[in-house]
């Protein structure tokens, strides 16, 4: 009986190393998962495209919508082309001599 009291408490002194060694390895682990964080902002910056928020059920009025485009300062406009604008096209710079060829089917 002794003889297993003994064992037992060798059990319980191995079992608390291990926790211990567990914790330790476990505190350091987070510490390098930190840096790694950290290295990472550094490296490739903040998070630029953040997830859209689905839009709401409920339809803005068209009172509402014209009130928008005349306050600019409540809804900023977006960057880019906007709808409905036609654009300029392709120009073709004036120094460039023009050279005319026929080809031949």
């Amino acid at each position: 009986m002794r003889q297993l009291e003994v064992e037992l408490e060798q059990t319980r002194d191995h079992l608390e190393e291990r926790e211990a060694i567990i914790a330790a390895l476990t505190e350091e682990l987070e510490h390098k998962e930190g840096i790694l964080r950290k290295l990472q902002l550094e490296m490739y910056g903040e998070r630029r495209n953040k997830p859209k928020v689905p839009p709401t059920q409920e339809q803005p009025s068209a009172e509402e919508v014209g009130s928008e485009q005349k306050n600019p300062g409540s809804a900023p406009k977006k960057k880019g082309g906007q709808k409905g604008h036609k654009g300029h096209g392709r120009k073709i710079p004036e120094h460039l001599p023009i050279v005319e060829r026929v080809h031949e089917p």
